[in-house]
């Protein structure tokens, strides 16, 4: 075999080599950026909830607070009233109330749930 041939043969083996692990680095990098972009994907999601979530739970407060000014007004009256949840003032913030909560069981159900695994 001539001499050529075995230093071409051994340069011919390098770049096999070098592409094998130039390709392996590649395959690495994705995948790492995969996960990276799934990651922080994930937390922009779960950050949105959070600020639905507490839109939810301040709008629940300024309802409760609305509510329990109607029902001091009543109660403060010249003729103290009874107060019924079916009241014509009171019905729509009681309402507004139980939608505040089902919204935030929503949002606390999809915090809690794991990320997605690639």
């Amino acid at each position: 075999m001539a001499i050529g041939d075995k230093i071409k043969r051994y340069f011919d083996k390098g770049v096999t080599a070098s592409k094998t692990a130039f390709d392996k680095g590649m395959e690495a990098s994705k995948t790492a950026f995969n996960k990276a972009s799934s990651a922080v994907q994930d937390f922009s999601d779960k950050s949105v909830v959070r600020i639905e979530k507490h839109q939810f739970e301040t709008k629940k407060e300024e309802q409760l607070l609305a509510l329990g000014k109607k029902v001091f007004e009543k109660f403060a009256g010249d003729t103290a009233s009874a107060v019924r949840a079916d009241d014509a003032d009171i019905a729509p913030i009681v309402a507004e109330v139980k939608h505040c909560d089902e919204e935030i069981a929503k949002r606390e159900e999809a915090l809690a749930q794991k990320p997605k695994q690639d």
